[in-house]
């Protein structure tokens, strides 16, 4: 079973979610940590396998209870977070944990938030949408240069779609959160450019930093147990589409 990011709440918590997670299964079940306290909720939405909804009198009993730390639910068999699940943890401004079950047993743990301490960028494990190439860029560009980048809410498989969405957001967005293309040659890298390329698709789908040395960081998906990790940047030389640098650093 993958764990990540979870050292805020306390075990007994994560325990008690997962617990509830099996009972209902295949349902999303769905939680609210108060005070550092699991309370369970009720799950009232039409397809209970595919997406939750907090009873609304659950949500006004676990504010009047105290602080919310964190609202959680469960996955059918879907190991990432969905572009609904980003989205409604941005409005939330709290964190949120997803725990995803895999023929009713539990197979992965995640949380994610700009509430949460900020990972070790290497050996973490991926889960789209919460711990991937973008989400990995986010944070370091936060932790090193106090730049924070907006969340770009998106689905599992954009990458596979034909209508180039993507990498229009990312192109036709540079401007507004300070970046500037400076390059398609790698040759031309200096420390804390990001990288847009293409990897197995037709659009671009993978970013990665420059950290210095002739290596990038980057979190590519090559397998389910894929970590994020440093690399030779000549190993993805004829992957890169561009090279971008923040208007800080020009």
């Amino acid at each position: 079973m993958i764990e990540y990011n979870i050292e805020t709440f306390h075990r007994q918590n994560i325990e008690k979610a997962k617990r509830q997670a099996i009972e209902e299964f295949p349902s999303e079940s769905v939680g609210i940590i108060v005070d550092h306290k699991y309370i369970p909720c009720t799950n009232i939405a039409g397809n209970k396998e595919s997406e939750f909804k907090i009873s609304p009198a659950d949500i006004v009993k676990a504010y009047e209870l105290g602080d919310v730390q964190a609202i959680v639910h469960s996955h059918n068999d879907h190991p990432h977070a969905s572009k609904t699940d980003m989205d409604r943890q941005i409005r939330s401004e709290v964190p949120w944990i997803i725990i995803n079950l895999k023929n009713g047993y539990v197979r992965q743990v995640f949380a994610w938030g700009d509430q949460l301490p900020i990972p070790e960028y290497k050996g973490r494990p991926f889960f789209m949408g919460v711990s991937d190439c973008f989400s990995l860029v986010r944070d370091y560009y936060r932790n090193e240069l106090d730049i924070t980048l907006p969340v770009w809410p998106r689905e599992y498989g954009f990458w596979k779609k034909d209508d180039k969405a993507f990498e229009n957001v990312v192109m036709d967005g540079l401007d507004e959160v300070g970046f500037k293309i400076v390059s398609t040659d790698p040759n031309d890298l200096q420390l804390h450019d990001g990288i847009l390329a293409k990897v197995n698709s037709s659009i671009i789908n993978h970013t990665a930093v420059y950290i210095d040395q002739g290596l990038l960081l980057h979190h590519l998906c090559l397998h389910s147990n894929s970590l994020s990790n440093t690399a030779p940047v000549n190993m993805y030389r004829n992957n890169v589409v561009c090279i971008v640098r923040h208007k800080t650093l020009c």
